[in-house]
C-alpha cells in the first residue's frame, strides 16, 4: 500500500532529525513507493502568480522583512551571483535601488513575462528563462546563489540532484541563501483542493539541513521568521525571547560549499 505524501514528509523529518541520512536518501529515491504531490508548477502559471505590484511591509510584512535580511546577508563588494526563481524581482529591486550596488548579476525564471519585465526594467543585468532542474556547470562559477522560495516547488525525487547542481555552480569558496515556508498548512489545504502556490514540500529546519548537508554544503546559519500582518516588528521582537509562543512561518538559510 502507498503511503500518503504528507506521511513519509513527515517520516523524512524524523529521519533528519535522527540523522539517518542513508535512510533519508532512500525516501527520495524511492517514487514508486513514496508517491509525491501532483505538481502544478508551469511557466504559464508562474506567468500568472509573478506578476504582482511591488512588494511593501503593508502588503506582506514578512515576505517584505525576508527581502530585506537576505539582501543583508549578502557579502559587500563585487560578487557574482545567480538568483534563481527571481519572480516578480523582489529582490533586485532592494538592491539595486542603489548605485553603489556592484554585482555581476544573473537570474533565471521559468516565467518569460518576469524575464521580459526585469530586464526591461534592469538592462545592464542578465534574466534569463531557466529551469532549476536543468542547470548546467558554469564555465565561470559563481560567487554566491540565491534561491529564495523555491525549493518547496520541487519534487522530493528531484531535490538532491538540483541541490547538487547548485553545488556545482559555485565556486569552491561559494555561498548558498536559501528560503523556504514552514508550519504552512499544506495537508490542510490541500484536503480542501486548495494549492494556491502550487507548493509540492512540507519542509521542516531539521529537513532541509539534512538535505543540505547531504549536498555537501555546510550551513553557517539560519533566521526564523513569522507571519504576523499587524505590529510584525514589535511581535518579531518579542518572539526573541519567548520564541515558544509560535512557530515560524518561513526559514532562511546561509550556507557554504
Amino acid at each position: 500500500m502507498k503511503i500518503n505524501p504528507f506521511k513519509i514528509e513527515k517520516i523524512r523529518h524524523t529521519l533528519a532529525t535522527n540523522r539517518k541520512f542513508d535512510q533519508l536518501v532512500k525516501t527520495y529515491r524511492s517514487t514508486n513507493s513514496y508517491p509525491e504531490i501532483f505538481d502544478l508548477n508551469t511557466s504559464v502559471l508562474w506567468d500568472k502568480l509573478n506578476w504582482k505590484s511591488p512588494l511593501t511591509p503593508e502588503q506582506n510584512p514578512m515576505a517584505y522583512d525576508r527581502v530585506k535580511i537576505v539582501a543583508g546577508l549578502i557579502p559587500i563588494g563585487y560578487q557574482r551571483i545567480l538568483n534563481i526563481g527571481f519572480g516578480s524581482g523582489d529582490l533586485e529591486n532592494e538592491i539595486f535601488k542603489s548605485q553603489a550596488a556592484n554585482y555581476d548579476w544573473e537570474g533565471i525564471d521559468i516565467s518569460l513575462k518576469s524575464v521580459k519585465n526585469l530586464q526591461r526594467k534592469y538592462p545592464r543585468r542578465k534574466f534569463m528563462i531557466g529551469d532549476v532542474t536543468k542547470l548546467k556547470t558554469p564555465q565561470n562559477p559563481y560567487d554566491g546563489v540565491i534561491i529564495m522560495e523555491v525549493l518547496e516547488h520541487i519534487r522530493p525525487s528531484k531535490i538532491l540532484y538540483v541541490l547538487a547542481r547548485i553545488y556545482s555552480q559555485l565556486k569552491n569558496s561559494g555561498w548558498l541563501i536559501l528560503s523556504v515556508p514552514l508550519n504552512e498548512g499544506l495537508e490542510e489545504m490541500m484536503a480542501k483542493n486548495y494549492n494556491p502556490n502550487a507548493h509540492v514540500r512540507i519542509y521542516s529546519p531539521g529537513l532541509v539541513q539534512a538535505e543540505l548537508e547531504i549536498s555537501k554544503f555546510q550551513v553557517q546559519k539560519q533566521i526564523n521568521l513569522y507571519a504576523f500582518h499587524k505590529n510584525y516588528y514589535l511581535k518579531k521582537f518579542l518572539l526573541k525571547f519567548f520564541p515558544w509562543l509560535k512557530a515560524p512561518n518561513n526559514l532562511i538559510i546561509l550556507a557554504t560549499k
